[in-house]
């Protein structure tokens, strides 16, 4: 996908055969991203139970639930877990997909990755006839929320996220596609 200004960046629909990289993939980053702000144990316990390979494939499998990972050449920058229907977290409407994970990995952050992603998740919803999308984000993650402003999201509301022992809480934010 390309266009004005807009990284080359092909983005693909994951195959179960995919799940040892989402596996990976998701652990670097979350770890990169919230390591700093939580306990060794609370992260640990976190990324033991939500990116274990069978965890990770049940997802695969559930229905509503799409896997993207981003690729630029033969280097994967990042991926996407897009929900609609019931395999939303929060029940937003019918008519709304849930972006449960955009995760850019650390090395190839601000270089116009994420919004790439982003756009391929809008086009996504408004494929599958969604008015809107939906995410969470931590309360402290100021980059992230200054990211999902600029892209046209705005707070709905909060729930509850755990990591490990944890309970902190993430920002719900939408935008209409």
């Amino acid at each position: 996908m390309t266009g004005n200004n807009e990284v080359a960046l092909e983005i693909r629909r994951c195959v179960v055969d995919d799940a040892p990289l989402l596996c990976a993939i998701g652990a670097e980053t979350f770890r990169d991203t919230f390591a700093e702000s939580n306990t060794d144990e609370d992260m640990e316990a976190y990324l033991r139970a939500a990116y274990a390979e069978p965890r990770i494939r049940e997802e695969m499998e559930t229905s509503g639930s799409e896997f993207h990972i981003a690729w630029l050449d033969a280097t994967p920058v990042g991926f996407l877990k897009l929900n609609v229907g019931s395999a939303q977290h929060e029940d937003m409407g019918p008519d709304m997909m849930e972006i449960e994970r955009l995760y850019v990995r650390a090395g190839h952050k601000r270089c116009g990755f994420g919004g790439a992603m982003m756009r391929f998740a809008l086009e996504r919803a408004r494929a599958a006839g969604c008015r809107g999308v939906w995410l969470g984000v931590w309360e402290h993650n100021e980059s992230a929320k200054a990211f999902y402003a600029r892209m046209g999201f705005t707070v709905v509301g909060s729930h509850v996220f755990t990591v490990g022992d944890d309970d902190q809480t993430d920002l719900l934010m939408t935008r209409m596609c």
